[in-house]
């Protein structure tokens, strides 16, 4: 019974532990964030998206990250809804290859300012956080749904039919 009850609340814990959320001030909206970073300097807070570009340098990464919603379980909510950019600042090498674009990630972090970078040829201001605690998600495999069997009359050779 113990080991039922022990599985059971292993699979109700959130992905972002507790400890990471301690001093995140969930008040600051990332529209408020976006509009002034200066204003939030120093405060912790909570975002997530979707990576746009993993950028190393020798001492730390770049992350740009397209902002969206989180779910109840602070997972970004997978649609085209978002109020913009913002980076996040690692003091450590992440590989590409796995904080690839396109990936989903969430984000605690203090707020250090912002950065102006060109975004196809126009001057664009980025929201700047120091990471605190990163959780990259897993890839979500769309399962395609159309039908394996096809009726009719004729021959049919791969897709094409005659």
């Amino acid at each position: 019974m113990l080991l039922c009850a022990g599985l059971f609340l292993t699979a109700c814990a959130k992905a972002i532990p507790p400890e990471a959320l301690t001093n995140v001030d969930h008040a600051i909206s990332f529209k408020d964030l976006n509009k002034n970073p200066e204003a939030f300097t120093g405060k912790t807070i909570l975002l997530g998206g979707t990576i746009v570009l993993t950028e190393n340098e020798p001492k730390k990464t770049t992350l740009i990250i397209l902002q969206h919603d989180l779910d109840s379980d602070f997972k970004p909510i997978n649609n085209d809804d978002s109020e913009g950019r913002f980076m996040v600042t690692v003091p450590e090498f992440l590989d590409p290859a796995i904080f690839a674009e396109g990936r989903r990630i969430t984000a605690v972090g203090t707020v250090t300012g912002r950065e102006t970078r060109p975004l196809n040829g126009i001057p664009y201001v980025y929201p700047v956080i120091e990471k605190t605690y990163l959780h990259l998600w897993p890839h979500e495999y769309v399962v395609d749904s159309k039908p394996r069997v096809y009726l009719g009359i004729g021959i049919g050779i791969g897709n094409y039919g005659f």
